[in-house]
């Protein structure tokens, strides 16, 4: 009797890479920021604090229908309901020597991200120069 045990997660892993490599949104894993960890269902403001100022950051509101159902007298009977989403979309270059993670959240909470390419020389640059300037707010309510 031949077992299959490891076909399933040679396949997993095919279908994950294809997903990094094509730039298809998968749902958030986790991320590193300065040696912490930021994981899908963290919220924004706490994204935010991890990783800093984001490179670029885009916000718009979709409207989605959920299908709802509810028992009546003779069964169940279901509704379509209209409800409005905030998604915000927050862009991080952590510079060349890592790639560009774009993360969605969704009423605030992180849903997805997606690999957006390689960081560039400017999004490192930006990032040292954020670094420094906190640094030194630090030091200024320090004194």
């Amino acid at each position: 009797m031949e077992r299959r045990t490891g076909v399933s997660a040679v396949w997993l892993a095919a279908a994950l890479g294809c997903g990094a490599i094509f730039g298809v949104p998968t749902t958030a894993q986790a991320l590193s920021c300065d040696g912490r960890l930021v994981e899908s269902g963290d919220n924004i403001a706490y994204v935010r604090e991890v990783c800093g100022e984001p490179t670029y950051v885009s916000s718009h509101q979709e409207m989605r229908s959920v299908y709802g159902a509810y028992a009546g007298r003779y069964g169940y009977y279901g509704q379509q309901v209209g409800t409005t989403v905030q998604v915000d979309v927050l862009v991080y270059d952590f510079g060349p020597t890592r790639f560009i993670e774009e993360l969605t959240f969704e009423n605030g909470v992180l849903r997805a991200e997606r690999i957006a390419g390689y960081g560039t020389t400017a999004g490192a640059r930006a990032r040292r120069e954020a670094r420094r300037e906190a640094r030194e707010a630090r030091a200024r309510d320090d004194e």
